[in-house]
């Protein structure tokens, strides 16, 4: 019901649109958009796929980073960013047949149930220096996206609204039953062999605040550590960065990992 109200809504801003810019709709254009993006979701599903092995092909945030970017943030459906996906993938998929990764000694494979930080980059690198550990996944990398049917406009917008209220990271977690954040860190850990949670606490999510000690018993009992920070995605300042990596040092050396000797 949900998603069929979201889809009305859209419908009729299709009419105010044109109603009030001249613009011209165009129900062949946006099949080819959703097309396009069906195609770059299925190669962000097969990369995901890719990083459960181990070592990891990719480094820490890089993969949330990148698609995120590309099918949220730059024109939508642009064949361009589909390009660049599969170059990715296909280089992930190298380095599996391979088996190497940036972190050849992979100790702790960690999931990160929170955005991707601007700082992920920094704690990524001194996460596979340090602790031969490497962030697999996260809630902005998971992309439980479903095909949108295009065979029929009504079939396009209800695809397009349930992407938008119960698909995309952040509004999915952040505004549905908490039943969908344990079931995805369920998931996650279960399908990446998660050895840690690291969780963010990103001070401008302040709606997941609450989930902490759901995401807690969910951890406790998969028997998989975690570790609860409050962090700004932006901001170093907010929780410093030495303060990041003293307080996962700590949590590692307390859950029985070994530092890597230089």
């Amino acid at each position: 019901k949900d998603f069929e109200y979201v889809a009305k809504q859209l419908k009729e801003m299709i009419a105010f649109i044109e109603k009030n810019t001249g613009a011209k709709y165009d129900v062949n254009k946006l099949r080819e958009i959703v097309d396009e993006t069906n195609k770059q979701y299925e190669i962000w599903a097969e990369v995901n796929e890719l990083m459960r092995a181990s070592p990891a092909p990719m480094p820490s945030f890089a993969v949330g980073d990148a698609f995120w970017a590309l099918t949220q943030h730059l024109p939508c459906g642009d064949p361009r960013a589909t390009a660049l996906m599969g170059a990715v993938r296909d280089f992930a998929k190298a380095n599996v047949e391979k088996g190497v990764g940036p972190v050849m000694n992979e100790q702790i494979r960690v999931f990160w149930p929170d955005l991707n930080p601007l700082w992920g980059e920094k704690l990524g690198q001194w996460l596979a220096e340090e602790w031969n550990a490497v962030v697999v996944s996260s809630f902005q990398q998971m992309t439980p996206y479903e095909k949108i049917d295009t065979s029929t406009e009504e079939s396009m917008l209800f695809g397009l609204a349930r992407r938008a209220i119960a698909e995309v990271p952040m509004i999915r977690q952040g505004r549905g039953w908490v039943d969908v954040v344990v079931e995805d860190l369920r998931n996650e850990i279960q399908n990446n062999s998660i050895d840690a949670v690291l969780f963010s606490g990103h001070q401008g999510h302040k709606d997941q605040s609450g989930i902490n000690q759901f995401m807690k018993k969910a951890c406790r009992d998969m028997n998989v550590p975690l570790l609860s920070l409050t962090t700004s995605l932006f901001d170093e300042r907010y929780t410093p960065l030495d303060k990041v990596k003293s307080d996962i040092s700590n949590f590692f050396s307390a859950n029985g990992f070994k530092r890597n000797v230089h």
